[in-house]
């Protein structure tokens, strides 16, 4: 229902809880409908920088929702619709691990079709526990949210001395790469990000410590297949690429910045400088939050 990235965004959620509102008369049609949620671990339960310590878990290990549909109709009447234990959910999906740090892990083979759609069959999911220890106050979004901004093409593709296949994008950015691929089932591709090259032509990634910044996505097998990460990001330049031996790959850069207004600008006669400061700006507002 939104392009918006990794809400409810970061806070300290035993403190306080954001949650955002969205317009969804589009989406809702006639006869029955049905909500379908992905949840990832966040800031919430995933990794954070504290990787000489516990690592995960900081605010909690259990995921969780909280939704409310308020529907109006044409005759005044109103319906309120929420989460509640009716609800079922799974593991078994095509996720299976997400984590801003660690990167993502997608199996194309385990997707269920159809099912945040009416009629689906969930008899095999399992039922939900009510989560009543939630302590944050629960307030509305005040900051901005995270968006993609623009996307960005290769702009070289080269061989390293290991052989591994590096793809140049042009500028250090904040974002995902999209893969737009065909192969055979069980297909594994693999994408390692970085920053920087180092003296022999590698991806240098020793500026991570214990950050992985890969991802994997496992193919299906079936006509050309689309993948764009859920709930990870990366800051990189250069992606090495594996798993190509059987398979057709387009790589797209997909930018993220924190959606914020403009509010002033800076000049300067020094032709050198000009590129330099608007560079640093458009960086500021890609950090996430």
């Amino acid at each position: 229902v939104t392009s918006d990235c990794f809400t409810p965004g970061w806070t300290n959620y035993h403190k306080r809880l954001q949650y955002q509102t969205y317009d969804v008369t589009a989406q809702v049609s006639a006869g029955p409908n049905a909500l379908g949620v992905m949840l990832g671990d966040g800031w919430y339960r995933g990794h954070l920088a504290d990787f000489a310590g516990p690592g995960r878990n900081h605010y909690g290990d259990t995921l969780a929702l909280l939704l409310q549909l308020e529907l109006q109709y044409e005759d005044g009447r109103s319906q309120i619709i929420t989460s509640n234990a009716e609800w079922r959910a799974t593991y078994d999906g095509p996720i299976r691990h997400s984590d801003f740090y660690m990167g993502e892990l997608y199996d194309a083979r385990r997707e269920q079709a159809g099912w945040a759609t009416a009629g689906f069959d969930d008899s095999s999911w399992a039922g939900v526990r009510v989560h009543k220890g939630v302590t944050g106050q629960l307030v509305s979004q005040t900051g901005p949210t995270v968006r993609p901004l623009h996307t960005l093409e290769p702009q070289a593709i080269s061989t390293a001395p290991s052989g591994a296949t590096i793809v140049d994008f042009g500028q250090n950015l904040v974002g995902r790469v999209r893969l737009e691929l065909s192969g055979e089932a069980g297909t594994a591709v693999r994408l390692r990000h970085a920053e920087v090259l180092d003296t022999a032509g590698e991806l240098y990634t020793d500026n991570l410590r214990a950050a992985r910044q890969e991802v994997t996505y496992i193919l299906r097998g079936v006509g050309p297949e689309i993948y764009e990460p859920h709930f990870t990001f990366q800051g990189f330049r250069y992606v090495a690429i594996s798993g190509l031996e059987s398979t057709e790959v387009t790589l797209t850069a997909v930018v993220l910045y924190s959606d914020l207004a403009a509010s002033g600008q800076f000049e300067c006669s020094h032709p050198a400088h000009q590129p330099v400061a608007a560079k640093h700006c458009l960086g500021a507002a890609r950090q996430l939050p």
